[in-house]
């Protein structure tokens, strides 16, 4: 069982701030203990049932982080966290979380989140591939090759995708499509099912064609 001590401690706040440092993200974790509700299981039948097949959200309407209690681990936490400082808030337009513009973006924008989470934590890669959205690290990756990581941390936290159209052309859905299909595949990565693993593989190659094309 966890216990808060054990989730928010000194040296997450010392790595979290000196990666905010790293990448010149100017923010801090003088928020990190405030807007976090703990739920339990039986309310995401009620309250939130969009929880039901997960562990956690950062609510962009309350801006709390709501948590399965049976759900919380350090890593959890820090995921939500980390979404939390990527919201953009905007005046006559809905907030946004991270590079998530619209719902085409949302499974890159949490791949790149759990990258950032990963990083913080210093977590090795056996430890990475533990969680569905490691699996689209692969096209993170590839994308590296031609945008620096510290470029896209700063995209991702000034919640511009600019660097992607630049990239990859002004129609980003076929790239953000092979993305989706890498977590849908995820079991793929212990692969009992071949046609998994050939669906897998595809959308693989297909971001390294994407990207070694420099265009969609």
């Amino acid at each position: 069982m966890y216990t808060w001590d054990k989730i928010i401690t000194n040296e997450l706040i010392d790595k979290t701030n000196d990666f905010f440092k790293k990448y010149d993200i100017f923010k801090n974790c003088d928020n990190i203990n405030e807007g976090i509700q703990i739920i339990t299981d039986s309310l995401c039948n009620t309250q939130y049932p969009d929880l039901q097949n997960k562990a956690g959200k950062f609510d962009i309407e309350t801006k709390k982080i709501v948590l399965r209690d049976s759900k919380v681990t350090q890593r959890l936490f820090l995921h939500e966290y980390v979404h939390k400082k990527s919201v953009k808030h905007r005046l006559f337009r809905k907030d946004y979380l991270g590079i998530e513009s619209n719902s085409s973006f949302r499974n890159l924008n949490e791949a790149i989140t759990e990258k950032i989470t990963c990083e913080i934590l210093d977590l090795p890669e056996t430890e990475q591939a533990l969680h569905p959205y490691s699996s689209m690290f692969i096209a993170i990756d590839e994308l590296t090759k031609l945008i620096p990581w510290h470029k896209i941390v700063r995209s991702y936290f000034s919640n511009d995708i600019k660097i992607y159209k630049k990239t990859l052309g002004k129609d980003l859905i076929p790239f953000l499509n092979d993305v989706d299909t890498l977590l849908k595949n995820y079991p793929a990565l212990y692969p009992n099912d071949k046609n998994k693993l050939q669906t897998y593989q595809k959308a693989r190659n297909d971001i390294i064609r994407i990207i070694s094309n420099h265009t969609l």
